[in-house]
This record gives structure tokens, sequence and C-alpha cells, in this order.
């Protein structure tokens, strides 16, 4: 038994089976479809915080309101502690790589 899709997998598949194109090809203006390029994973690792929901709430606000991301506001954040604490900042150490 195949399980039921949720999230943007549902709407990715409902989206596909009203237009007739399948999850892993695209329109082209020719008319021929190809396989779609997978997406590119952002150099770095992933990092999980727990924090009050009040907290969150906020922080979501912000990004929505500033219309950036919650990650980039997180970043913005830690290259103040680096900087109060005299260590290098994200963009010099991106630099040395």
């Amino acid at each position: 038994m195949k399980k039921k899709a949720k999230g943007l997998d549902a709407l990715t598949q409902a989206s596909a089976s009203t237009t007739g194109i399948s999850e892993n090809e695209t329109e082209t203006n020719s008319g021929k479809s190809k396989p779609s390029k997978p997406a590119k994973k952002q150099a770095g690792t992933q990092f999980y915080m727990y924090m009050q929901k009040s907290t969150h709430d906020q922080l979501r606000d912000l990004a929505h309101h500033e219309r950036i991301s919650m990650a980039k506001i997180m970043l913005e954040g830690l290259d103040e502690v680096f900087k109060k604490r005299g260590l290098k900042s994200i963009k010099e150490l991106s630099k040395e790589k």
C-alpha cells in the first residue's frame, strides 16, 4: 500500500497530475520534456536549536517582516557574538576556505 504524500510532496504530486508532467520532468518551449536538475546543496552544516515558542514566533515574525530567512537572522546574531568576543567574523572564516 502506497503512503499518502504530505506537505510539499502532496502539492507537487497534485500539480503534476493536473498538468500531466511527472515530478522529474519539466516542459520546455519546444514541447520536449527533460529531467529536472537536482537541487544544489548549500555548503554548510545543519544545526538544530530548541527555543521557547514565544522566541520562535518573534523570530519568525521578524524574518517575515524583513523578508529574510530565520537562518540569516540567526547568523547575524552569531556574527555579533563572534565580534563581541574578538573572534573572526563569518565573512572572514568563509574566505579561509
